[in-house]
């Protein structure tokens, strides 16, 4: 279609398999390597936003939590993200 049309074309199984990759790697950095962890909270299909060559982006992050685990403390600490954040 042109360009701004919306199409519904079925994916393919390779290509949703690199959309879920992409998901998984975006999840594991907020998760575990931003120099803030976060939490997202909500994480849905309707949160995923797809690039104009089905590159996945993580959305919704209004429910989201920052999460404080420093590896000196057993206890974890999470604060409340607000959407205008």
């Amino acid at each position: 279609g042109r360009p701004g049309s919306l199409s519904c074309k079925q994916l393919t199984w390779p290509v949703r398999l690199k959309i879920l990759r992409g998901i998984a790697k975006g999840l594991a950095y907020i998760h575990e390597f931003s120099p803030k962890r976060y939490v997202h909270g909500h994480i849905n299909s309707s949160n995923i936003l797809l690039g104009p060559n089905l590159e996945p982006k993580i959305s919704g992050f209004g429910l989201g939590r920052i999460v404080d685990m420093s590896p000196s403390s057993s206890e974890i600490r999470s604060d409340r993200i607000s959407p205008m954040a």
